[in-house]
This record gives C-alpha cells, structure tokens and sequence, in this order.
C-alpha cells in the first residue's frame, strides 16, 4: 500500500534562493512515513503506549532538484519489507509529474525499555 501527502512549499522552509532546505525535505519524508504507520496501525501514539519506537536507522537520497517556493509537492511512501525488527521504507517526491528526489530507508522496530536498559549498561564502552 502506498501512502500519499501532499505539502505546498512554504516561505519559512526555503533559503535565500527559494529553494526548499534540506532539513524541511526530510520532514516531508518523516511526516509521509508517519502517516503510513498510522494507517498500517502502527502510529506513534500507540507504539509509545505499547513502550515501542520507530527508529531511523539509514537514509540515502537523491535530489533531482530542489523543490522551490509555493510548490505543491506529493510525496509517496510504502513498506518494502522486513527483516527481524529492521523495516524497509521507499519515497518519491514529485513536483506536478516531475518526480524531483526518491529516498530509501531502513527502520528499526525497538522495544524502548530494553533499549534503554541496553544503553545505560552499556554507556561507559560508548565514552571511552
């Protein structure tokens, strides 16, 4: 199932050339992959009451070009499987029919109270 948002470029999230930042690409990519867990069911209210997280393990993308100011961008999103607790997650971000940047991104299903046991034992092999 593929999930769509669209998002019209705003004012505050492009640079003095009226480009889109990267910063708010990336939370287009983060607001589509939302969504899409939360009709899967699996939306950040529920798993943090369950003790559970998505977590961002690796991104990679690639920017055809830069959305610019007052474009309508639509992103889409969809799982592309799974591994353990690793998910698999693919965007497209198109300007009218342009597809202008495409993203992969891998996922990790925590458990956070045994994540975070698992971080304050093991926090001194991290500091030294």
């Amino acid at each position: 199932m593929k999930v769509e948002l669209k998002r019209q470029v705003r004012y505050g999230e492009v640079d003095p050339f009226f480009r889109q930042k990267i910063g708010s690409l990336f939370k287009l990519f983060t607001d589509a992959a939302v969504r899409h867990s939360e009709s899967a069911g699996f939306g950040p209210r529920r798993l943090i009451r369950t003790g559970h997280a998505w977590v961002l393990n690796k991104f990679g993308v690639r920017i055809h070009r830069y959305p610019e100011y007052g474009e309508t961008l639509r992103v889409l999103t969809w799982h592309r499987g799974q591994k353990g607790v690793r998910a698999y997650r693919e965007f497209e971000v198109f300007a009218d029919a342009e597809r202008i940047a495409a993203a992969s991104s891998v996922w990790l299903y925590i458990d956070m109270q045994n994540y975070t046991k698992f971080f304050q034992n093991n926090v001194s092999m991290l500091t030294t």
